[in-house]
């Protein structure tokens, strides 16, 4: 679409629906590289045309006829024909397929097809941001996801200001001071951590993997002699081992590495650690191991609602 990183820069954005329950969907987005839409019933060449001279008279005419006479119907038909035949290259087209938007500008070369009429895609469609960020649907306002519930094929972005600070990966201002706060928040409950008492820790840790959905099955460091959390995921029923340990390096992880053969029936082991050794922090352990820090401890923290809780422990 672009190169990664540089700027998109439009008037307006268009939403289209690419068929009925998203039957061009496929094809479009992933091999023809087109925005297709249907009204097979008007010519291409006289919509084209009437486009170029502003005169929708006859298609008008064709649309009433299809609408067995019903005005407002056909006016609203009319309204999407004409965004289609008449929309430049400057338009930003969307629709949204596969848990994401996907966004592209397009020729306006219009052709026909057996069910309708089809305009080719300046490069292809794309699902990130000029970036590379993905646009998943999740991730979008409702105001803008909204527009997917309209009705009819095609029409007018509202949230086009979002819209293109999405595609140019800008967040608003009020987005960015909030993630500088989070981010804060997050070095100083950090810092917390690393000063707790090893009582409070281990608590801590207990109160993060119950966050994440995890049930704990033995009294804390009565399991086995590496293990001082045993957890269970009541769902799959996986088993979930975790070591905490105020300070660890290395050497820590390798006891942990050299023992695991012993611990049979844990699909994961976490080395948990408030203050790790210089070595540890930049150690890649094998899966199914994996260290858990200060950093990635406050940030769960902070997801799973724990602040207050470590404010308290700490003062």
């Amino acid at each position: 679409m672009t190169e990664e990183g540089s700027s998109v820069a439009a008037d307006r954005a268009l939403f289209i629906k690419l068929g009925k329950g998203g039957v061009w969907e496929s094809s479009s987005l992933h091999e023809d590289q087109t925005v297709r839409l249907g009204y097979h019933e008007i010519p291409t060449d006289l919509a084209n045309a009437a486009a170029i001279s502003g005169d929708w008279g006859t298609p008008y005419k064709i649309l009433l006829d299809v609408s067995d006479g019903d005005v407002g119907t056909a006016k609203r038909h009319l309204i999407q024909v004409r965004e289609f035949f008449e929309a430049d290259d400057t338009v930003i087209w969307i629709t949204f397929a596969e848990g994401q938007m996907w966004w592209c500008r397009s020729f306006r070369k219009i052709s026909p097809m057996p069910d309708g009429h089809v305009r080719p895609v300046i490069g292809c469609w794309a699902k990130e941001d000029v970036r590379g960020r993905p646009l998943e649907i999740s991730s979008l306002s409702g105001k803008l996801t909204a527009t997917q519930g309209f009705r009819g094929t095609v029409c007018s972005v509202g949230e086009f200001e979002y819209l293109l600070n999405r595609i140019n990966g800008e967040l608003p201002e009020a987005v960015r001071a909030a993630e500088e706060a989070r981010d804060a928040l997050r070095d100083r409950i950090e810092a917390l951590i690393s000063g707790l008492h090893w009582r409070d820790f281990e608590i801590l840790v207990d109160l993060i993997f119950r966050g994440a959905g995890l049930q704990r099955v033995s009294e804390l460091g009565k399991t086995l002699k590496e293990i001082d959390l045993d957890l269970l995921a009541p769902l799959t029923n996986e088993r979930y081992a975790a070591q905490v340990k105020s300070r660890a390096g290395l050497r820590e992880l390798q006891h942990l590495e050299d023992a695991f053969t012993d611990l049979h029936g844990f699909s994961r082991v976490y080395l948990v650690v408030h203050t790790p050794q210089a070595g540890l922090r930049d150690a890649a352990p094998a899966e199914p191991l994996e260290v858990l820090g200060p950093r990635q401890l406050a940030d769960l923290s902070l997801r799973y609602g724990l602040t207050e809780w470590i404010i308290a422990r700490a003062s």
